[in-house]
């Protein structure tokens, strides 16, 4: 083996037949070796790349939870370039305390033994705050302590928007943005504990919007959608910390007040909210009232849970409307009969209009001069199956407060102007149709589209129209009541100011509104007989006849009241005393019968002469 090098040797060992078997010589041991280290380099290249190419931050905690190794995804995570991360503990990323101390939460967990992930919000080198899951494992060698902890971090910011904006969705009222019935329920629970637990006041508010059916009728969807947010925008100003404002359903809110220290309170906040609804507001250089009527339960005197409180403070919005809207009205026990008499009321009503029991009889007006009838006047009547005929004012002040009070509206305005389009096509009569409206119909935005769609469906020239107004109705924003009357007035129908002297009017209004009729209020007619006083009557007639308006005196009921108004210069009149409100087939025969051409006939020795 003289001269051999240690490379080249080749040692022998026995087989298990104790045969002499070749071994590999060193160069073979270490070439082996140096394969394995390859190996070992290449899968710590592997594992290397793995753990800096994948997008999730990777690191690694020592025992107190400060980072001794982050991949190039974690550095990136926080911040727009990669930073060095080492060193730092991973709870300063928390983006205010409490996030901070959950973290801290999960590390002391995991300390324990225990494999825990969490989602945190984390703020990163440069300001910005993401959602991050956490996800944090124990090392432990030879189940001795954890020395250590491995870490996974995923930036979660887009799953928790699509989450807030799920919730948004649920909670919220996808029109205003506020929040809508479900989360009012969760609202209105925490506030009632609070105000138990304070002892302490809550305020409910119902707010319907009252002019929200006539700006979306007549303007369209668009500017009912701009309307609600709108209102919505003001309530929201109004709120303070701890209030609710709720939109549950259609033009329909809701406000909670809370806490508050007593009824005080709520009549301020109240106050403030019906302020600010009340104003008008503009849309395409347009401008349009707003009205709402808001209904008030308090806890925990008209109710101790939601359910209750919503419902009284509903009833107390309904008598707000029915006196007029523009107000808040508190929740009494007694409304709750009267709630549930005017709900039956409103489906009686209802029946009577579908099965025909509602009608429209006809009072003519006399001309006393010409001996004519130049007007005639529809009058509304129930015939009820049970209490008989019944004039209106046992049912119409209630039908007119109720929802179905435009649908009767049009078909009063339908049933006359259709009767009126056949009497003077058949008898060639010049005579006009007279209609009462309310004030809620007139202030409609609806009204004047009904208006023009039912005199071209029925044919009636629109000049054969008269529309009678109740003084109320002309109180309230001067510009747009102007606004409306001239429209009217445009279309060629006649306006009347019924029952004249109420104490409504301005005689400077009076002077500029396109009116060409007033009646005398009916108890200045009666005064005349009853208490010998002429006074009010003949200042209406002489006010009429200075503004060049024609007068007409209502509810002549005896020859004592025609001569007294005849002698005050009065040529017009309706009343008992000449005929009284007929059947539209009974009217039919007093034309057919003698009104002749001078459309007077049968009522003649009914009339003073004033020869």
């Amino acid at each position: 083996m003289t001269g051999d090098t240690k490379e080249n040797c080749v040692p022998y060992c026995a087989d298990e037949h104790d045969r002499s078997q070749p071994q590999p010589g060193w160069s073979a041991v270490l070439s082996s070796l140096a394969d394995a280290s390859f190996q070992l380099r290449e899968d710590d290249d592997l594992y290397r790349r793995l753990v800096e190419d994948v997008s999730d931050g990777l690191f690694l905690l020592d025992g107190f939870g400060r980072i001794e190794y982050a991949n190039d995804a974690l550095a990136l995570q926080f911040g727009p370039a990669p930073v060095d991360l080492q060193g730092a503990f991973l709870s300063d990323f928390g983006a205010d305390e409490e996030q901070a101390g959950k973290i801290r939460e999960l590390i002391a967990q995991v300390q324990a033994g225990t494999k825990s992930k969490l989602d945190v919000l984390l703020r990163g080198r440069d300001g910005n705050d993401f959602w991050g899951l956490l996800s944090l494992s124990p090392v432990v060698r030879d189940g001795g302590p954890v020395k250590a902890m491995v870490g996974l971090l995923s930036d979660i910011s887009r799953r928790k928007m699509a989450e807030k904006e799920i919730l948004r969705q649920a909670y919220t009222d996808p029109l205003t943005g506020l929040p809508n019935r479900i989360l009012l329920d969760d609202r209105l629970h925490q506030s009632l504990a609070q105000a138990r637990r304070q002892k302490a006041m809550v305020a409910v508010l119902v707010i319907d919007c009252d002019s929200f059916k006539d700006v979306n009728d007549s303007l369209g969807h668009a500017a009912g959608d701009w309307f609600l947010r709108h209102i919505a925008r003001r309530m929201e100003a109004e709120l303070r910390r701890g209030d609710t404002i709720a939109r549950i359903g259609g033009d329909e809110f809701v406000a909670v007040f809370s806490p508050l220290k007593g009824t005080e309170d709520a009549v301020v906040l109240a106050g403030k909210l019906l302020d600010v609804l009340s104003s008008p507001v503009t849309w395409d250089k347009r401008e349009i009232p707003c009205a709402v009527s808001m209904g008030m339960a308090l806890f925990p005197q008209d109710g101790e849970d939601p359910q209750t409180l919503l419902h009284h403070a509903d009833i107390a919005m309904y008598q707000a409307k029915k006196r007029g809207g523009r107000r808040f009205q508190f929740f009494s026990p007694s409304m709750n009969m009267r709630a549930r008499q005017s709900d039956r009321f409103e489906q009686n009503i209802l029946h009577a209009l579908n099965k025909g029991e509602l009608e429209l009889h006809f009072q003519p007006e006399i001309d006393l001069a010409g001996k004519q009838i130049r007007r005639v006047e529809s009058l509304l009547r129930w015939r009820h199956p049970e209490h008989g005929l019944l004039s209106p004012g046992f049912f119409l002040p209630l039908a007119q407060q109720s929802s179905i009070s435009p649908e009767l509206g049009e078909w009063i305005l339908r049933t006359a102007c259709c009767a009126a389009q056949r009497w003077r096509t058949q008898k060639e009569s010049p005579f006009l149709v007279s209609i009462n409206l309310s004030a809620e119909e007139f202030r409609s935005f609806k009204f004047f589209g009904t208006l023009v769609r039912v005199l071209r469906e029925s044919g009636l020239d629109p000049a054969a129209l008269d529309l009678d107004l109740p003084e109320d109705a002309l109180v309230g924003d001067d510009v747009e009541i102007m606004r409306r009357l001239r429209e009217l007035c445009d279309l060629g129908v006649q306006l009347t100011i019924d029952n004249f002297g109420s104490g409504y009017s301005s005689v400077r209004r009076l002077s500029e509104w396109p009116i060409q009729r007033i009646k005398i209020a009916r108890h200045f007619v009666e005064m005349m007989e009853t208490r010998q006083d002429n006074g009010p009557a003949a200042a209406v007639l002489a006010l009429g006849n200075s503004l060049g308006l024609e007068v007409v005196a209502e509810g002549v009921e005896s020859l004592r009241q025609v001569d007294l108004l005849r002698r005050q210069g009065c040529r017009h009149m309706k009343g008992y005393h000449f005929c009284r409100p007929c059947e539209a087939g009974a009217f039919e025969e007093m034309l057919a019968g003698g009104l002749g051409r001078s459309g007077f006939g049968l009522l003649e020795n009914r009339v003073v002469s004033l020869d």
